[in-house]
């Protein structure tokens, strides 16, 4: 029997580190004072990130609350100054109550659970998104919030709207149904499918490059105070941004690319979070956790919990406490390899390589693996097994497109009129391509002349397969040497340990568009 929910009393406010204080509407409370979101408050935003950058120890939680208050901000500003849309409060509530719920769905360490599950059980296709609509209805039921909810004049469609924000429409038709038409642009609050501009990215961009210590010039203040709905031929009625904004939106990809590249995609990051995969996937079989609704059962596995909300929702960052808490034999490798981790002792760095523009070949991760792994010799003492290859995209959201291209700008001379800027009419300096893959090795041994090896055949396999592999791997921090005059100016600072830094700021400046 759902337990009784106190009645709705007010608004609660909120002190967060990143937009001061905001409040909240009454029933978003009501889901906040769960067990359900409760949870989010030991799930680390970043995952494995926490241990390359220790600062960066925010979770679910403060990331939701942060969502909620922005997606009501954004489309209050638009009911304000576009009273012709008719936004009610209904729609206010929903669009917060969504951006509240968009992570319930998430496993331990975030997205690395993906990473776990697509490795234990690639068949199931888990994403995030799906489970976060099944633990909103879940905690509907066992909280009995639907009383609540009805109060205050929410109704069965008006909670379609909200799992339609969280999860897109519907796979079967691919069609909304909970607010349509005029109303079609609430949708791109939360998750904008359109161009990617959203709440979410919003809030995560100031909050973990101020948790990272990363310097943004995106100011998504401006924003909220030029976003106008202008119905465009032959899309219908979404979101548009003032035309003297389009720099700031360029602000906003290149952030995304800062993120991943310094710190989301950090190699010490991937190799921490395969890792903890390595680890997850050893406990599995033996880690059970109790399944409330049969408590005479042996248990239930990790990679099973997403099938069941009452086990899924006591599923946290805690499951490694349980495997260095345990004591049986069949959990030790586990053990052994969370103390690797947690006495650095970590997989190694192989060598990274980056495919030519030229290249189309889609990268076969497994192909690359077992290429190189038939390839070993005796004398590298090593297994395809201890060999791992990870493909790594970075873009600005779209692939290889540019997503400048799907937003929509208006002039301050005509507000009504949605129009196309090019990146052409904005700067020669923009980048002209909007994807970069790595394909990156790793190994699980860390003997030095293993990995030595492991790098020598990456090499034959590259060589005998066409395949480039740059000299100068700057993202993963080798450098080219310095040519020309250069050279007896850096020999000097070379003696003080300091012209690997200087080359690095050097390369950077002369590589990475702006």
């Amino acid at each position: 029997m759902a337990p009784e929910m106190e009645a709705t009393t007010g608004w609660k406010v909120f002190n967060d580190s990143v937009h001061g204080h905001f409040e909240l509407h009454p029933l978003c409370v009501l889901v906040i004072d769960t067990p359900q979101f409760q949870r989010l408050r030991h799930i680390k935003q970043l995952g494995g990130t926490y241990y390359v950058f220790p600062s960066a120890a925010h979770n679910r939680f403060e990331h939701s609350l942060g969502v909620a208050y922005l997606a009501a901000e954004l489309v209050s500003t638009l009911r304000r100054n576009q009273p012709e849309l008719n936004i009610t409060d209904t729609d206010v509530v929903c669009v917060s109550l969504a951006g509240l719920c968009h992570d319930l769905g998430h496993g331990p360490f975030s997205h690395m659970w993906e990473t776990f599950m697509d490795q234990v059980r690639p068949e199931r296709h888990w994403k995030h998104e799906a489970t976060s609509v099944e633990m909103f209805q879940y905690m509907l039921e066992q909280n009995g919030l639907m009383e609540n909810f009805t109060a205050d004049g929410l109704t069965e469609l008006d909670i379609t709207f909200i799992k339609e924000q969280i999860a897109g429409p519907c796979p079967d038709t691919g069609k909304y149904v909970g607010r349509t038409g005029k109303k079609a642009f609430l949708y791109e609050i939360i998750s904008n499918k359109r161009n990617g501009i959203d709440v979410d990215k919003w809030d995560y961009f100031c909050r973990d490059s101020h948790l990272l210590g990363i310097n943004i010039s995106f100011d998504y203040k401006r924003c909220l105070l030029y976003s106008r709905v202008i119905e465009v031929e032959n899309e219908g009625f979404q979101i548009c941004t003032r035309d003297k904004e389009v720099g700031n939106m360029y602000d906003l990809f290149y952030t995304r690319w800062v993120l991943h590249r310094r710190a989301y995609q950090h190699r010490v990051c991937r190799i921490v979070e395969r890792m903890f995969c390595d680890l997850l996937a050893l406990a599995d079989p033996y880690l059970l956790l109790p399944d409330p609704s049969r408590p005479d059962s042996p248990g239930v596995r990790m990679s099973e919990a997403c099938d069941n909300m009452g086990v899924f929702s006591q599923l946290t960052d805690h499951v490694q406490q349980l495997v260095a808490q345990s004591v049986t034999e069949e959990l030790e490798p586990a053990r052994r390899l969370l103390r690797d981790i947690h006495t650095r002792r970590l997989y190694k760095f192989v060598c990274a390589s980056q495919p030519t523009a030229e290249d189309k070949r889609e990268i076969d991760t497994e192909a690359i693996r077992c290429g190189v792994g038939s390839l070993l010799q005796p004398e590298d003492d090593l297994e395809p097994d201890d060999l791992m290859v990870d493909v790594i995209s970075i873009t600005y959201g779209m692939g290889n497109r540019n997503p400048i291209d799907c937003v929509r700008f208006y002039s301050k001379e005509n507000p009504n009129t949605a129009m196309i800027i090019r990146r052409s009419d904005v700067s020669p300096l923009l980048p002209d391509k909007f994807r970069e893959t790595y394909v990156m090795m790793t190994c699980r041994q860390r003997e030095k002349n293993k990995v030595a090896a492991a790098r020598a055949r990456f090499e034959e396999w590259s060589s005998s397969n066409q395949y480039s592999l740059p000299s100068r791997e700057l993202w993963f921090g080798r450098m080219s040497p310095v040519k020309g005059g250069e050279d007896e100016t850096l020999g000097e600072l070379e003696q003080t340990g300091r012209r690997r830094n200087l080359s690095l700021r050097r390369s950077v400046s002369s590589n990475i568009d702006l």
